[in-house]
């Protein structure tokens, strides 16, 4: 279960740190994704 929970926000967290410039949309974007993983 937990596993599965790291994989996903390394995931997340990953493509933000990919980018350059973090723009508002990224994070909105990336937070929907954690919400995600956490259901």
């Amino acid at each position: 279960m937990f596993e599965g929970l790291t994989e996903k926000l390394q995931k997340v967290l990953g493509r933000l740190g990919s980018r350059g410039t973090i723009t508002e949309g990224d994070l909105d974007e990336a937070l929907r994704e954690v919400r995600l993983a956490l259901l």
